[in-house]
């Protein structure tokens, strides 16, 4: 999974699982939520916004990126919501 976050650093440079990491103190937590199911945010992603974002990567895909840094609390993923809580390892 990738995070732009221009306000995040000082440039948009594209945040993955390492450099977001990187940003956080040890046993720092991190959550990325969305209060909408993969289905609807890839629909989103689709229409509008397709020149500038990306559908989401498979549940196992974000998993197996963000497991080589944080330690896994809490994954939700359904047709309410995602959501992903960790600690830095």
């Amino acid at each position: 999974m990738r995070i732009y976050a221009d306000s995040f650093l000082a440039s948009s440079d594209v945040i993955t699982g390492m450099n977001l990491s990187m940003a956080l103190v040890d046993n720092g937590s991190i959550c990325i939520a969305h209060g909408a199911s993969r289905e609807v945010i890839d629909g989103c992603h689709a229409d509008g916004a397709c020149h500038v974002s990306r559908g989401l990567p498979s549940d196992q895909e974000f998993l197996e990126l963000l497991e080589k840094d944080f330690v896994i609390k809490t994954f939700i993923s359904d047709e309410r919501m995602i959501e992903l809580i960790g600690i830095k390892k």
